[in-house]
C-alpha cells in the first residue's frame, strides 16, 4: 500500500504481507483401555477382571458372663415336687407360678416357662398357663417323668442367676403324669432355654443357655454341640453360662446340650436374607 508523501519530500512505503496460519500442535488421544473381550481363534474369551469375593466371617462360640440379679424371685407353686397328675386331666391342668421382682413381657426382658424339651413361652398372664399349652405342636403329654422350668430372662433370653438359697430368679420341678414310677429315669439333666425358633439378618446373634438341674454343672461340667449347614461347633464348659453362636450361615441347626450323661436338643433356622 502506497501512502502520500509526507512533508520535507520524505516518501514512506509499508509493506503488509499476511502470514500463513502456524499449524495447531498435534495433540496425542489417550490410549485406549484394553477390549473386555480378548479374541482366541473362533472363540471370544472375557478377561474383565472379577470382584473380589467377599469372604463369609467362620461360625464360631463364644462365652457371654452370666446376667444376674439379687431381687428376682420365681417360684412353682403347683405342680408341686413329684405330684402326680392323672392322664386325661394333664392337658388342661393349671400351672400356678409366682413371679415377683421381675417383668412379665412379650419382648425383652421377661419370664419364659419351659416343659421338658418343649419350646419355651413368654409368661404373661399365669391364669392362661395350662400344661397342654407347653407343648410343641404335633406331640402329646407321654405318662411318665416331666421337668417344668420357669426362668427370668434378659432380653437375649439368657438365663439370670441369683446368689444362691431357695429364693432365685428361676425354678424347676419335677412331676408324673399317671403312675409313678422309681425306676424311670429323671430326666435330661438340663432344660434348654435357648435358642429356639428363627432367627433372620445379616448378623443374628444366636444365645445358648440352659437350666441345670439340678443348677450344678456336676464334676464333669456341661458340652454344648451345634452342628447343621457344614458347621459343626463344641464348646465343654464347668461353668453355668450362657454361650453365644457368631456368624452362622443360612439353615436349620441341632443344638444339643449334654449334662451327667444326659441329653437335651433343639433345632432352630438361621435366615439370613430376612430382617
Amino acid at each position: 500500500m502506497k501512502l502520500p508523501a509526507a512533508a520535507g519530500g520524505i516518501a514512506v512505503v509499508v509493506s503488509c504481507a499476511t502470514a500463513p496460519p502456524s499449524p495447531e500442535p498435534s495433540i496425542p488421544s489417550p490410549a485406549s483401555p484394553p477390549p473386555a473381550i480378548a479374541p482366541v481363534g473362533d472363540a471370544a474369551v472375557d478377561v474383565t477382571p472379577a470382584a473380589p469375593a467377599t469372604a463369609q466371617p467362620t461360625a464360631r462360640i463364644e462365652l457371654l458372663a452370666a446376667p444376674r440379679d439379687d431381687q428376682a424371685r420365681l417360684e412353682i407353686l403347683f405342680p408341686i415336687v413329684e405330684q402326680r397328675i392323672l392322664i386325661p386331666k394333664a392337658p388342661g391342668y393349671v400351672v400356678r407360678t409366682k413371679i415377683e421382682g421381675w417383668p412379665r413381657s412379650a419382648e425383652g426382658r421377661g419370664v419364659l416357662i419351659a416343659l421338658d424339651d418343649h419350646r419355651p413361652r413368654r409368661v404373661l398372664d399365669p391364669a392362661e398357663l395350662k400344661l397342654g399349652g407347653l407343648v410343641d405342636e404335633g406331640r402329646e403329654l407321654a405318662p411318665g417323668p416331666h421337668w417344668l422350668a420357669l426362668v427370668a430372662v434378659e432380653a437375649n433370653h439368657a438365663v439370670v442367676r441369683g446368689s444362691g438359697g431357695s429364693r432365685a430368679p428361676f425354678a424347676a420341678v419335677r412331676f408324673w403324669i399317671g403312675d409313678r414310677d422309681p425306676k424311670r429315669p429323671a430326666g435330661p439333666g438340663a432344660i434348654l432355654v435357648s435358642p429356639a425358633g428363627t432367627y433372620n439378618g445379616a448378623s443374628p446373634e444366636v444365645v445358648v443357655d440352659f437350666l441345670a438341674l439340678p443348677e450344678r454343672l456336676g464334676p464333669r461340667g456341661a458340652t454344648v454341640r451345634v452342628t447343621g449347614s457344614g458347621v459343626t461347633l463344641e464348646q465343654r464348659s464347668a461353668v453355668w453360662q450362657p454361650l453365644l453362636l457368631r456368624d452362622l450361615p443360612s439353615g436349620d441347626f441341632r443344638v444339643e446340650v449334654e449334662l451327667d450323661g444326659a441329653r437335651t436338643e433343639r433345632v432352630v433356622t438361621v435366615n439370613r436374607d430376612l430382617k
